[in-house]
C-alpha cells in the first residue's frame, strides 16, 4: 500500500507537515511499501535504492521502530514486489529518473 501524507489546513503547511509530505513523496517515488506480516508492520525498500535519504524519510514519518526489509527478499510476498519504472517508454532508465526526482525533491526542501 502506498504511504499517505497528512493534508494541509486551509492551504497552510507547517514545517512538520511539509517534511512529512516530502518524506512520503520520496518513499512513494522509490516504491517503498508498508507490509503487514501477521500482527507486525514492516517497511519494504528496494535494496538498490536503500540509503540515508530513505532511512531519514522512515524516521521522519515516525516508522523507525518498524523493521526494514528489502523487497527482493524471499520473505516478502510477491504482491509487494511490483516495481513501476516511470518514463520506461521513453527509454530513460529508472536510475536517471530517480536522480531527477531526487534533485526536484532537494529543490523543494530548499537545499
Amino acid at each position: 500500500m502506498p504511504v499517505e501524507a497528512v493534508g494541509t489546513v486551509e492551504g497552510e503547511q507547517t514545517e512538520a507537515t511539509a517534511a512529512t509530505i516530502a518524506a512520503t513523496r520520496l518513499m512513494n517515488i522509490t516504491g517503498c511499501r508498508i507490509i503487514r506480516d501477521g500482527e507486525q508492520l514492516l517497511v519494504g525498500v528496494w535494496s538498490d535504492l536503500d540509503g540515508l535519504d530513505i532511512r531519514a524519510a522512515i524516521r521522519g514519518l515516525g516508522m523507525q521502530s518498524l523493521r526494514v526489509v528489502h523487497l527482493e527478499s524471499s520473505d516478502v510476498p510477491v504482491d509487494y514486489k511490483v516495481r513501476h519504472c516511470p518514463d520506461k517508454d521513453r527509454g530513460e532508465s529508472f536510475r536517471i529518473w530517480l536522480q531527477r526526482a531526487e534533485i526536484m525533491f532537494e529543490r523543494k526542501r530548499g537545499r
